[in-house]
């Protein structure tokens, strides 16, 4: 489970988040909302990546304020544009998230063959399209156990890559956390994710 509690996020004189609380158990979550009302700043959120004004959140019992090492371990982030070091190629960047997350080099298993992940390995990251990071950043999220954050996942995805992914949601739903932000209804109804609407501030169940 993700758990944030009693968060408060402000950007000037603007709060997004105000006294923001909420809970993900196991399954798959969409979150659906207007632009600029805070979606991927929620996943930052959850994330670690950006730290709350106040509040707490937990990965699965773990503070990320706390233990920010040991909570980040349980979980995958994929922000809507990779992120990364230039200079790296694909096979040095799957060793490192492997070595950080304490798995062997060959956990990738069928989620290589899934995502054509084979042929990216030599290739250095700054020189990979869109589609290309996204692959290998969508391979990655699914590796081991623990919670999944995905920005836009289907963003920059090919059919059959989006066809993947959409398995990979329907399967892992069932035992991990999985949190994404969506404008795409049809992508979210294929998910079969609990849709979860961001406005003003709070979370409400569609």
């Amino acid at each position: 489970m993700i758990t944030a509690r009693q968060i408060v996020v402000r950007y000037g004189a603007r709060r997004l988040f105000d006294d923001f609380s909420c809970a993900f158990s196991p399954g798959c979550h969409a979150i659906v909302g207007a632009n600029g009302v805070g979606k991927s700043t929620l996943l930052r959120l959850l994330a670690g990546i950006e730290p709350p004004l106040r509040g707490e959140i937990e990965v699965y019992g773990i503070s990320l304020a706390g233990q920010p090492v040991e909570a980040r371990r349980r979980l995958f982030y994929v922000p809507d544009r990779p992120v990364f070091y230039e200079h790296m190629s694909g096979r040095d960047f799957v060793d490192a998230v492997l070595r950080f997350r304490g798995l062997a080099r060959d956990a990738l298993g069928e989620l290589a063959d899934r995502f054509d992940i084979e042929a990216l390995l030599p290739v250095l990251m700054r020189d990979m399209s869109l589609g290309m990071q996204r692959r290998l950043f969508m391979a990655l999220a699914f590796v081991g156990d623990g919670a999944i954050l995905l920005d836009e996942p289907s963003n920059g995805l090919d059919e059959g890559y989006r066809g993947a992914l959409l398995d990979l949601l329907r399967a892992r739903s069932n035992r991990d956390t999985i949190v994404f932000s969506s404008h795409d209804d049809d992508f979210i109804a294929a998910a079969n994710a609990t849709r979860w609407r961001l406005a003003d501030g709070r979370l409400t169940p569609v």
